[in-house]
């Protein structure tokens, strides 16, 4: 219960933060820098799917314990651990890539001034067969978020362990 309160209070922090927008626009806009730039706004987007990892950690768990251990989560080895968290970091990151490739295409090019614009430019260069344009370093993307989030599950279930003294 507490898990899913958790997610609903970040889940609605995220959505407040992309209707009424980012600490970081403010301080550009009123502090300095370049004013009425929103990539800031899409690096807020890419933390909606943020639930998306922890459920695809938990469902993979289940499925593995369900076909090799009867279906008790605490019998899970660590190379079962290391899938699941791993496979999650794919769940983290396939559907929130394209607006990273519009937040990244307006980080390192200046001409947009905000991301319709650049998300218009995307969309002309995807015109006909190109939509790969959409999935540009997609494979290092994944090839990062396997072990990075392994990881982070693993130790995640290790310090779990430790705060329950087992």
């Amino acid at each position: 219960m507490a898990w899913t309160l958790r997610c609903c209070v970040i889940s609605l922090l995220t959505f407040h933060t992309l209707v009424t927008g980012s600490i970081d626009r403010f301080l550009l806009s009123n502090v300095g820098g370049s004013k009425g730039r929103t990539s800031a706004d899409l690096t807020d987007t890419n933390n909606i799917p943020f639930h998306i990892p922890i459920v695809t950690y938990e469902g993979g768990k289940r499925i593995l314990a369900h076909f090799n251990h009867h279906g008790n989560v605490s019998e899970l080895s660590t190379p079962e651990l290391l899938l699941a968290g791993g496979v999650a970091g794919f769940g983290a990151w396939i559907p929130c890539y394209p607006q990273d490739v519009i937040k990244s295409r307006m980080q390192s090019n200046l001409k947009y001034k905000n991301t319709l614009e650049c998300f218009r430019s995307l969309q002309m260069e995807a015109a006909g067969s190109n939509w790969k344009v959409w999935f540009k370093g997609f494979g290092p993307t994944m090839a990062r978020a396997f072990p990075a989030n392994a990881a982070t599950f693993f130790f995640y279930e290790l310090t779990m362990k430790f705060m329950r003294g087992e």
